[in-house]
């Protein structure tokens, strides 16, 4: 059985967002948060991957198997997270995702 680390859907969000190339501000755009937010989001990450700075938790990431390597452009890569984001419930606040 291989280790699965435990991150919020947001926080994977931000997670492949970041492995795409995005900015910090870009990412919270794309997730509909503040800036500070999604700093937060992609420490907590960082933090859940046991990683020393972000580049480790994108490494950390594709070594878990929850990144997977872009086959696509940065609108497929936005388009799955919006995918990921639509189920469920919101990690942070407990609020149906929409």
């Amino acid at each position: 059985m291989s280790w699965q680390p435990l991150l919020t859907v947001h926080e994977l969000a931000a997670l492949r967002l970041l492995a795409r190339g995005l900015h910090h501000l870009e990412i919270a755009r794309e997730l509909g948060v503040r800036p500070e937010t999604g700093g937060r989001l992609l420490h907590g990450a960082q933090i859940h991957l046991g990683a020393r700075t972000l580049a480790h938790a994108v490494a950390r990431g594709y070594e878990a198997g929850i990144i997977q390597p872009a086959g696509g452009t940065t609108d497929q890569a936005r388009s799955m997270v919006a995918t990921d984001l639509s189920q469920g419930t919101c990690d942070m606040c407990g609020a149906p995702n929409s």
